[in-house]
């Protein structure tokens, strides 16, 4: 039961982040009417161990993220990323469900990255601007921390997406800088 409004941002790392300590539940959490200034990432959920994330909203944000490290520096300039990953082989990470973002306009050298148990969430009235603002390489997503700190080495994407249920973009607007989506049979992603 947290509001957080009216505020700006900036980070060298995520701008406004949940997680990645998350034994505990996160739920009904508002965001709304926030400016993300030179950052890392904008906006990171990472779910590592057994709580959930739900109920979740973002609405009315501007992102602007780049790139600070050539090489994987827990984010690539994401506007969006959320990850729900087992921290280790002893650990059963909950569940990240029903996020709503709405109203985000974003300039970014990555655009939405969404990686495992992300269920039942809107995207609303989005818009995403992927530029080159600096010659790193864009190929690397990165899924830091867990046991393995695995760095996944592939194409950037508009929105990279995988192991994800129910997920709805509506009015999704974007750039024609990276391909839109990974094509992932075990993805389940509605565009309107």
């Amino acid at each position: 039961n947290i509001n957080v409004r009216n505020s700006i941002f900036k980070s060298t790392s995520a701008a406004v982040k949940i997680g990645t300590e998350t034994c505990n539940d996160f739920y009904n959490i508002n965001f709304e009417n926030i400016k993300i200034l030179d950052s890392n990432r904008g906006i990171s959920l990472q779910l590592r161990d057994s709580g959930n994330i739900k109920n979740i909203n973002f609405k009315n944000i501007d992102i602007e993220t780049h790139m600070f490290y050539p090489k994987a520096f827990w984010g690539k300039g994401e506007a969006i990323s959320i990850t729900n990953v087992n921290r280790n082989n002893k650990t059963k990470s909950g569940i990240i469900d029903n996020l709503t973002f709405e109203n985000i306009n974003a300039m970014s050298e990555h655009g939405i990255f969404l990686y495992g148990n992300i269920n039942d969430s809107i995207f609303k009235n989005i818009n995403i601007e992927c530029v080159n603002n600096t010659e790193y390489s864009k190929r690397l997503y990165d899924l830091r921390p867990n046991e393995n700190n695995v760095i996944l080495d592939v194409d950037p994407k508009i929105i990279y997406a995988k192991y994800v249920k129910n997920i709805k973009f509506i009015n999704f607007r974007h750039n024609d800088i990276y391909e839109l989506i990974n094509n992932d049979n075990e993805s389940y992603i509605y565009f309107e």
